[in-house]
């Protein structure tokens, strides 16, 4: 029963934590994804959809509209989870200049 693998779908919210200090998110498309993951039926017992987050690396982050083709190295999750799957496998995250967005 604990050891039977099972599959669970979260819907998750694309935030980004740390821009770089001198740009600001003007826009997130989608706001929402759905990831898949799998596991030990036990180890969804001990932990829920709120310890699943999307890591997006300061690298990735630049000014404009930047397409970003999310993988599994971009979620941290509980141990014992797996990566199956993530919709839309490509977010969009615009990020401007501070300067700018305070002149408008």
């Amino acid at each position: 029963y604990g050891a039977d693998t099972i599959y669970q779908t979260y819907n998750i919210p694309v935030g980004v934590v740390e821009p770089p200090s001198e740009l600001v998110v003007t826009q997130i498309e989608p706001e929402e994804i759905t990831i898949t993951l799998s596991g030990q039926r036990r180890f969804f017992f001990l932990s829920n959809e709120d310890d699943v987050k999307l890591i997006l690396k300061p690298w990735q982050l630049k000014r404009g509209a930047t397409p970003i083709t999310l993988s599994s190295s971009n979620f941290t999750m509980p141990e014992g989870w797996t990566y199956e799957s993530v919709e839309p496998r490509v977010i969009t995250i615009t990020l401007a200049s501070k300067n700018q967005t305070e002149s408008k």
